[in-house]
Parts: C-alpha cells; structure tokens; sequence
C-alpha cells in the first residue's frame, strides 16, 4: 500500500518530533558517572525546554486545525485520486504534486431570495368629464345715435347760384362763401368775415354784431342770397351785385323779390338808380359794403 502524502499539519508534527530526536541524539552518554553527575540538572532543563517547545507546537498544530475547519474548503470531500501539493515547512525542498483528476467543488452559500411585496396595482384614472364652456359673445360695437342735425334759425335765405358776371375770381369766391354762410343762417361767420374786412353794414355806422343777428335780421339775409343770385357790374371800387336794371323785366323782377317796392319803382325808374340791398366786393376778394338804399 502506497504511502498517503502528508498534509501541512502532519508535516509541522513530523519537524517537531524530528527536531527533538536530534536533541536526544546529541546528548553524550558515554562519560563517566562523575561527569554524568554533573550534567544532570543541564539535561533536565534541555529537556524541560525542549517539551515546552513539543507542546507548544501541538498546541499550535491544533489551532490551526480548528481554522481550517471555519474555511469552506475544508468541508468539501477531496474526490478519490486527487492529490495535493504539500506545504515546505523547513529548508529543504519537496517536490510538489501538482493536482490533476476533477476540480475540487466549492460549498458556496447560496443567497436566499428575498420575499418582494406583490405590487400594489395602479388604479387606473377615472374619466373626467370635459366641460367646454359655450364662447363668448363678440362685443358688438355701441351704435350710436347720429347726433340730431342742428336746424339753423330761420332766418328768411334763399339758395342760389353767385351770378359771376365780370367779377374776379378773388371776388366770385367771396360772394360764393357769403351765399353759404346766409343760407346757414351763420350770423358768427358773417360777423366774423364783415369784421375782418371792416364791411360797411349801415349807413348809420351801427355795430357789426346787430347787423345779423337774430332774430330780427331776416330781411338782410334774404336780401343777401336774392341779389347775389341776380346779374352784377362793375365800377371803380370793384363788382357789384345787382347792377341797375335795364330793362322793365329787369325792374319788375326786383318788385316781385321784395327788394322794391311799388311806390318806389316809378322814382328808381327815373333816377336810373336801385335804392335797394346791394353788395360790392373788392377785387381782391375783400367784402365792402352791403347796405340798404343810397
């Protein structure tokens, strides 16, 4: 039967006792009782000594067994044919095994799956319902009243084409704008206009302010559209309206607009003169005189 290798505790028992048969051999036993006598006690410690150090290997030879029995690989079985490399303890080598046959298992621990708690399952949303809200109505825009149109006073005016005759074109537009301003019945722009240019309204040099205002200047912006609308002449101060009839049509018609009366016709006739309103507008366009009679 083949010798079984030694393993590393066998081999640490075998050293120890190896080194305490060399100390035994070393002792001399040949000399005689004397000398045997007196190193007795030199013995006795040798001894002493060298059994304190056998126990203390064993005692090391044992703790390390119990170590290698907490190791894992320790409790696996070593499978039949498998050899394993001993462990050089003194200075002179071995030759080592090296191990061949099935690898040595491992009993590893297993980890326990830890128990999970069942997911809890996610309660799904409940629908809402959408409320669109009906849209808002579009502002419509505020109507507004037109404002009620302003009725000029009466005021007795007549519209009118200005009759343009030989007048200048300075002087057509004057006329044009006092035929608006009349029929307008505007007694502020008149006034305005025939202070601007210093009118002569009067004979008597009265203020401008009563010469349109109303009521009781009907009769002047009357007269004021009747004549701007008849034929006019010129003369050294500028175009006049109406010019002197010249014809008994011509006179008639002055009767029949009010602007002369009857009484008054037959003198006009014979003087060759129109007493009546009459306008006389610059040729620059400045307004000079509307009076009534000579």
């Amino acid at each position: 039967m083949a010798d079984e290798p030694l393993n590393r505790d066998d081999m640490l028992v075998r050293d120890a006792l190896m080194t305490l048969a060399r100390d035994v051999e070393s002792l001399d036993l040949s000399q005689p009782e004397d000398v045997r006598a007196s190193g007795g006690a030199a013995r006795r410690r040798r001894m002493l000594w060298t059994t304190l150090a056998t126990a203390a290997v064993v005692l090391a030879v044992a703790a390390l067994g119990f170590l290698n029995l907490g190791r894992p690989e320790a409790l696996e079985p070593v499978p039949a044919g498998t050899s394993t490399a001993p462990v050089p303890t003194s200075a002179t080598p071995s030759p080592s095994v090296t191990a061949t046959s099935t690898p040595t298992r491992r009993a590893t621990k297993r980890p326990r799956p830890t128990p999970t708690a069942p997911a809890t399952p996610t309660p799904s949303p409940t629908p809402t319902a959408v409320v669109v809200a009906p849209p808002e109505p579009e502002p419509q825009p505020s109507v507004t009243a037109p404002p009620a149109p302003v009725v000029p006073p009466e005021c007795g005016a007549v519209r009118g084409d200005v009759v343009a005759g030989d007048a200048t074109a300075a002087a057509l537009a004057t006329a044009r704008r006092l035929m608006d301003l009349a029929v307008a019945c505007d007694a502020r722009g008149l006034t305005e206009l025939a202070t601007r240019d210093d009118t002569v309204l009067d004979h008597s040099g009265g203020p401008v302010t009563d010469a349109f205002a109303l009521p009781g200047s009907e009769a002047r912006y009357r007269a004021l559209t009747l004549v701007l609308a008849m034929p006019s002449e010129q003369n050294e101060f500028g175009t006049e309206w109406p010019r002197t009839p010249r014809t008994d049509a011509e006179w008639q018609r002055l009767v029949d607009l009010g602007l002369l009366d009857e009484r008054s016709l037959e003198t006009a006739k014979a003087e060759g003169t129109y007493p009546g309103y009459r306008v006389l507008i610059a040729g620059d366009g400045t307004w000079l005189v509307m009076v009534n009679g000579d």
